[in-house]
Order: C-alpha cells, then structure tokens, then sequence
C-alpha cells in the first residue's frame, strides 16, 4: 500500500484477471527444475531489487525522506527488507547429490 494511503478502503482495486500457474516438481523433473534455477539465480540473468540498506541510506539523504514517518519509512523500505531477505535465504541453499 502506498505510504500516502493509510487503509485499504481509500484505494479500489483494479479489475484484472489474475493467472497463477502452480508448477510441482515430481521425481522425473526435480533436478531440471533445481538446476535451472541455480542456473538462472548465479548466471544473474534474474534482476533483484536493491538491498535494503543501500536504499535506506540513499532514502535518508533525501530531504523527502527525512520528512518522512517512520510508517511511511517502513512502508516503503518493505519491499527491499524482503528482497534482502529473500537473498540470504538464497545464499543459505545448497545443492545436494542425490544419486538418482
């Protein structure tokens, strides 16, 4: 929710129709799947956004930031604070051999 809205109710939702595909890995295609993301994540052709702190400092340097609330800090500061999240849960995973 944007900083400037305080609840739900002061923004209707759009109309869209949503797909959400849900991919299930069985035995004959996990390896692919782990592999490729591997691939995908360490090859850097996936863009993250930019980490939390990097953000937060440029944020304070702004006059615009420094008027901020602390709400609205947190509110707009989220969406890094999980992609930093996300990434040192990345950094944690490690490939097993199964030898199947």
């Amino acid at each position: 929710m944007p900083p400037e809205k305080k609840n739900e109710s002061d923004t209707p939702l759009p109309e869209y129709n949503a797909i959400i595909y849900d991919i299930k890995a069985g035995s004959s295609n996990d390896d692919a799947i782990h592999s490729n993301f591997f691939s995908q994540i360490n090859n850097g052709t996936v863009s993250f956004l930019a980490n939390e702190r990097v953000v937060k400092d440029k944020l304070l340097k702004t006059k615009r930031g420094q008027r901020m609330t602390s709400f609205d800090k947190r509110v707009f500061l989220l969406p890094y604070e999980m992609t930093s999240r996300l990434m040192d849960e990345l950094n944690n995973l490690k490939l097993k051999p199964t030898g199947v």
